[in-house]
């Protein structure tokens, strides 16, 4: 059976500072998650340094509908990047501690924004009241959210010649672990790209649930490799992010599906359900995680209406959420850019397609789909302990259960 690798990081990363530091010193002063030291005057996570280096370096600026009043959390940060911005400032993060790290040589060829240019952020921001939500795109590029629908829909497409089934029909009865970087780069030895059923009418039985996960680990895998952004990434930070990556893949589109075919239960890809009745289910839910599940996460895309393109974008944010991974800071910072750039997409996307009953609406939108993020993070911490895809693959149903449903 497979466990979950506690080794710690082999670097400090600030490790012996924090105990060193008061209790709240140690907490992010902008949005409450850990920080392991000061960062430009104040303290700071590692997320929202990057986030006010990026805003002075690109004179970004951003505006609020909800007259500045967001909170802000660990959780939702990322809604609205005034509110977030104006924290920041308040905080006491000062621009020109950025502008003095000109002279370590760091952002080597970047091109700087003067310090006048830093104070036109700040007005604009930070100390108007009304120039603080989300300011639509009326250019909305609509190519760009295209591509990545043509991409899911490629991959759910994808399946094995008969010949190969034919072949390998034996290949689930064995009794086999697979090292993850090897199912990673060969996917189909955890499972055959079998046919992707739109709907799902019969109760799940065991096997049922094992094929399911291990049909979703080979749509993982293709999509992963098919995904441009993904694949810009360094190769140990990809597979690093895919480990990591993986249960939240495989219950966000467990998420999706139950929420398209409305059955009563989770909708699986082989055409069964988990259901919601406990006298038929195969397995039991004693954690009450499935009851969380459909209460947090599919009562809230119900809510919502969430569509497709928001779902895929919601996907893909998730993915690029490295900052408690053991990566070093620059390859963490790769990849709060790729983040930064989705959340951009999607908050252009609302404010195009929403903007029509309200702003105000449209920001609220985009706010409570950032929410759901934070629904689905908290059904998989409380399922943690049983969500162990981080050493291997396994074909057993003991080791798959440990990875999948516990």
């Amino acid at each position: 059976m497979t466990s979950i690798n506690d080794e710690q990081p082999t670097s400090d990363h600030g490790f012996r500072k924090r105990n060193s530091i008061s209790w709240h010193q140690s907490v992010c002063t902008v949005c409450g998650d850990r920080a392991d030291s000061k960062h430009y005057g104040a303290y700071a996570c590692n997320g929202c340094k990057g986030f006010f280096r990026r805003t002075i370096w690109n004179c970004r600026k951003y505006f609020c509908k909800h007259n500045g009043q967001c909170v802000i959390t660990k959780e939702i940060r990322i809604a609205c990047k005034a509110c977030r911005f104006t924290k920041c400032i308040k905080v006491g993060m000062n621009p020109k501690e950025l502008h003095s790290s000109r002279k370590t040589g760091s952002r080597k060829g970047a091109i700087w924004p003067t310090e006048h240019d830093s104070q036109q952020v700040i007005e604009l921001t930070a100390l108007d009241p009304h120039a603080t939500a989300l300011l639509p795109n009326p250019h909305f590029d609509r190519s760009q959210v295209d591509a990545l629908l043509m991409l899911d829909r490629y991959i759910y497409r994808r399946v094995d010649p008969l010949t190969t089934a034919a072949s390998s029909s034996a290949m689930s009865n064995l009794t086999v672990e697979i090292p993850f970087l090897t199912a990673f780069r060969q996917p189909s030895l955890v499972s055959l790209r079998t046919e992707i059923l739109s709907s799902s009418h019969r109760v799940a039985t065991v096997s049922d649930v094992i094929g399911d996960f291990q049909r979703k680990f080979v749509l993982f895998a293709d999509w992963l490799k098919e995904f441009h952004d993904f694949r810009m990434l360094p190769d140990y930070v990809q597979l690093v992010l895919a480990k990591s990556y993986c249960p939240t893949y495989c219950w966000a589109l467990c998420a999706w599906r139950t929420f398209c075919t409305d059955c009563p239960g989770l909708s699986y890809v082989n055409g069964s359900f988990y259901p919601l009745k406990p006298s038929l289910r195969c397995l039991p839910d004693s954690r009450g995680v499935i009851t969380l599940f459909m209460r947090t996460v599919i009562g809230a895309m119900k809510s919502l209406k969430i569509d497709e393109i928001e779902y895929n974008l919601l996907k893909i944010i998730s993915l690029f959420n490295g900052d408690s991974l053991d990566l070093n800071e620059s390859e963490k910072e790769l990849i709060r850019e790729k983040r930064d750039k989705y959340v951009d997409i999607l908050t252009s996307y609302v404010m195009s397609t929403y903007s029509s009953n309200s702003e105000q609406d449209a920001a609220s939108r985009v706010g409570g789909l950032m929410l759901l993020l934070a629904s689905l993070s908290a059904v998989l911490l409380s399922f943690l302990e049983f969500l162990t895809v981080n050493a291997t693959v396994g074909q057993t149903e003991d080791n798959f259960l440990s990875v999948e449903m516990g």
